[in-house]
């Protein structure tokens, strides 16, 4: 039985919107049915078949809903009320989109495929004025890729719409026309007559606005427009400065940075010397240093290495380098000079890995002595907490913080220097090989002298726990003890006797 037109309303049509729900949905409709038919009679009451349309989820009218009851309803003795509509024959007419109906009594019916007689894709509504509508899409297409758009998520948060998706059911791709309006993100860039032209392009049946195929055709569009992305070639500044670490010696820069971490390399190595052989390869010579994280060998540090120690074989000789980095720890051969005193690495050993200052000519120097002497006269008059100032930039007590937060911290405590004065104090104090670590310590050290006493009191407050003595010469009673004749000069009990 095929549907027919009841009240105005096709029920065909209304019919084939709940076959676009189901069959991408893969539902089977009879299963809502049967419980509430217990005598297996293929009927059910007006209620029980609307209750059941809503829980397949299909959204109808009431008007709707009464053309379908209307038409599925029997009559008749036979039929016992209230149970007259007839649900396996609806059930019978949308699985059609699933299975043909009576196959076996027509074995040479040519069976189409299941869905094909479902529209499966939004197709876009035609318009009145297709050349201005691509103009427009042209345009919108253009500003999504100028801009940086992400079209899809302007409109992501109102998108309540039904969705065959097992994992994101309201996903549909669709948004009433009051969101769309409200979501669109060149809606001033269009004029509204514009954008009733998207709307009528891509509306749907129920009255929505298929934003997601509008998407589709604009991400399709051709757009010859190649927005200019500003980009840096990595090309360094040019650094004009001459650092200490320039005329240091390799070696002596290499022995400064395995004491100052305590690191034992010569174990590295003999992982990629199986035989022994105190050699290695120039690329296993790098990997080793990468692995001890010493970022202060340079390139040209790393060919000066391969030079000085390089073999016949264009091999590293890693043995004798480890030879010569262990002199800091060790005097090499000790058992054939006995007398010899080898003495712990200090400070010394260790500052050129901590330090790599940059040289500063005189005039400049001068010109920080005067700077340093204003701030030390302020310091003296207003006894700021200079120290403190900078430890609230410097979690992590690494002694230095950079150049902005030390040129925040000046001018928070009201030093009033100029650029050019800030400039100088961080060629003479940026001392990690860069302009833009700034060494406070030093700089408090020098700016914020402490006071003789306040130097014996902090000597006395850090000294080791000392026992009273008692006075020789005063009782508890501040008293001058008297002194006992014929006892060599003692004074009191707490003199020395002899026995």
């Amino acid at each position: 039985m095929r549907p027919q037109e009841t009240d105005g309303i096709d029920v065909a049509a209304l019919v084939q919107r709940i076959q676009e729900h189901v069959f991408p949905r893969r539902v089977r409709i009879k299963e809502f049915f049967v419980d509430y038919d217990p005598l297996k009679c293929g009927r059910v009451t007006r209620d029980q078949f609307v209750r059941s349309m809503g829980m397949i989820g299909v959204r109808l009218r009431t008007g709707e809903v009464d053309a379908i009851v209307a038409h599925f309803t029997e009559a008749g003795s036979s039929v016992n009320r209230p149970q007259v509509v007839s649900y396996t024959k609806f059930c019978q007419v949308v699985d059609e989109i699933f299975v043909t109906p009576n196959l076996e009594k027509t074995p040479g019916l040519e069976v189409p495929k299941p869905g094909a007689a479902v529209l499966q894709e939004f197709a876009p509504n035609p318009v009145a004025d297709e050349a201005r509508l691509e103009n427009v899409m042209h345009r919108v297409a253009l500003l999504e890729k100028t801009r940086g758009v992400n079209f899809l998520a302007c409109f992501s948060d109102c998108d309540r719409a039904d969705a065959c998706s097992l994992i994101v059911p309201r996903r549909g791709g669709k948004v009433s026309i009051s969101q769309f309006r409200r979501c669109f993100p060149f809606l001033k860039d269009f004029a509204e007559d514009e954008v009733e032209l998207l709307v009528a392009r891509y509306k749907t049946r129920d009255g929505s606005v298929n934003y997601l195929a509008l998407s589709e055709d604009i991400s399709d569009a051709n757009v010859n427009f190649e927005p200019t992305i500003p980009t840096s070639p990595g090309v360094l500044r040019k650094d004009d400065a001459t650092w200490e670490h320039d005329d240091v010696h390799v070696i002596q820069k290499l022995r400064s940075m395995v004491v100052e971490r305590r690191i034992r390399i010569n174990d590295l190595f003999r992982d990629y010397d199986r035989l022994r052989k105190g050699k290695c390869t120039y690329c296993q010579m790098r990997t080793v240093f990468s692995i001890l994280k010493l970022d202060g060998i340079t390139e040209t540090d790393f060919e000066e290495i391969f030079q000085l120690y390089k073999t016949e074989d264009n091999m590293v000789h890693y043995a004798r380098m480890c030879d010569d980095v262990d002199d800091a720890f060790t005097h090499k051969g000790l058992e054939k000079d006995p007398l010899w005193r080898s003495e712990m690495p200090g400070r010394e050993t260790t500052e050129t890995a901590r330090r790599n200052k940059m040289a500063v000519p005189a005039s400049v120097r001068d010109a920080v002595d005067d700077i340093e002497a204003r701030i030390r006269k302020r310091v003296r008059q207003r006894r700021p907490l200079l120290r403190d100032a900078f430890q609230d930039h410097d979690r992590v007590r690494k002694g230095h913080v950079t150049r902005s937060q030390f040129m925040r911290v000046i001018d928070s405590l009201g030093f009033e220097l100029a650029e050019v004065q800030l400039d100088m104090l961080c060629q003479v104090y940026c001392d990690r090989g860069n302009r833009h670590e700034f060494n406070y310590l030093d700089f408090c050290e020098r700016c914020d002298v402490p006071e003789e006493h306040e130097v014996v009191a902090m000597h006395q407050s850090t000294a080791a726990f000392q026992n009273h003595k008692p006075s020789r010469y005063f009782d508890t009673e501040g008293k001058i003890i008297p002194r006992v004749a014929g006892f060599g000069g003692g004074y009191g009990t707490n003199s020395t006797r002899p026995f």
